[in-house]
């Protein structure tokens, strides 16, 4: 499915326009690993900018090179692409973009190495939905479990979350993984923040929001305060 945007109408797009021109877009575009430079540098899971422009023209999504260029920066302003370097705007040129969601920023790990779930709810003991009506509606603390250490993270009494319902199991999910797969690092950053307190959540955003390279680290739960 295409659609077309004229000079006008990509002024007032909104968020659920722009997500299916978007989608649209990323089905027409060839995405894959390109190399540029002397000697060669790999960039992986790109695709080429004057190649884009031409299949949106080809595709119907706009009428000519103008319409098409003013599509592509209104998705690369709208951070759903970007150059690798984070150099230039979309431009009919030999440079290479790419998605936000092709980047990696590490993972939290669902399977450990034996196929077993990776959850902070594996922890739970009898959920509170699951209790006979004379049992205690208190949740409990589970006692020490000796897989807690071989998970490669801090262990439940550090990490300071009581009492381990299913709420604050999901919260721990989000916060602390139970395992965590680092991103491959960056040959160099334009910022490094220790800590993802208040404070470094938003000074991180701020910095990757205006193209900056940006590492978060962070030994216990996100958020702070």
């Amino acid at each position: 499915m295409s659609q077309k945007v004229s000079n006008n109408e990509q002024i007032s797009l909104g968020s659920d326009e722009l997500g299916e021109i978007s989608r649209n877009f990323r089905e027409i575009v060839e995405i894959g690993d390109r190399k540029y430079g002397f000697p060669p540098k790999t960039y992986p899971n790109c695709f080429v900018g004057e190649d884009a422009v031409l299949k949106i023209i080809e595709h119907g999504m706009a009428s000519d090179e103008l319409d098409a260029l003013r599509i592509g920066n209104l998705m690369l302003q709208a951070g759903i692409f970007h150059h690798v370097q984070r150099a230039h705007a979309f431009k009919n040129e030999y440079l290479f973009y790419r998605f936000a969601v092709d980047e990696d920023h590490g993972a939290a790990i669902e399977e450990s190495p034996d196929g077993a779930a990776v959850k902070w709810s594996d922890f739970l003991g009898i959920s509170t939905l699951q209790r006979g009506e004379n049992d205690s509606l208190q949740p409990a603390v589970p006692g020490p479990d000796a897989e807690l250490a071989n998970l490669d993270q801090i262990d439940l009494e550090k990490v300071g979350i009581s009492p381990l319902d299913e709420h604050n199991a999901k919260l721990l999910d989000n916060v602390h993984p139970k395992q965590w797969r680092d991103p491959e690092p960056k040959p160099s950053y334009n910022l490094v923040v220790i800590g993802a307190g208040a404070g470094g959540l938003v000074s991180s955003a701020a910095a990757a929001g205006v193209g900056a390279e940006v590492a978060l680290i962070e030994s216990h739960l996100l958020g702070g305060d």
